[in-house]
């Protein structure tokens, strides 16, 4: 089953990379989710269609590398790396960023489980504050407070 797997995977990325979304329907479980940490990001294949869309509206040249991947049981791991030239509006709850004509890059890791011969869930860690920095947005992580200086030692 591991090559199958292997093989989806990589289908999956050939479909970010080409936006042929209605190949989606070939390989996408019904029941699909994709989260980015603990935040739903799309459920179901619809709502993934409508979020591919988006990201190539946003950069509409972006393309994925796969660096490695390794597949454990129902489970694929792959390691990859994208480009692309910010060209449409970015709108986010927490900013809006116009197009810079900016190329960028950013790197990451998608965990992604298998059901049925279809993909179920994709779970994706990306370095997104590196590519907001890119774009020279300022960073939206919370600020934190200096350390207090520490105490002279009492001889």
């Amino acid at each position: 089953m591991s090559d199958y797997n292997k093989a989806l995977a990589l289908r999956y990325v050939a479909v970010w990379n080409n936006s042929e979304f209605n190949a989606l329907d070939d390989i996408i479980h019904p029941d699909y989710r994709a989260r980015r940490g603990d935040r739903l990001m799309a459920s179901g294949p619809a709502a993934l269609k409508a979020w591919l869309s988006g990201l190539h509206e946003i950069f509409p040249d972006m393309r994925y590398t796969v660096e490695e991947i390794i597949d454990v049981d129902d489970r694929v791991i792959v390691r990859a790396s994208g480009v692309g030239t910010h060209l449409g509006v970015w709108r986010h709850k927490l900013f809006t960023i116009p197009p810079t004509g900016t190329r960028v890059s950013w790197s990451g890791v998608d965990l992604i489980r298998i059901a049925d011969g279809k993909i179920i869930e994709d779970w994706d860690y990306w370095d997104d504050r590196g590519l907001l920095e890119q774009l020279g947005t300022p960073s939206y992580a919370p600020k934190t407070s200096p350390r207090p200086a520490a105490k002279p030692r009492a001889s």
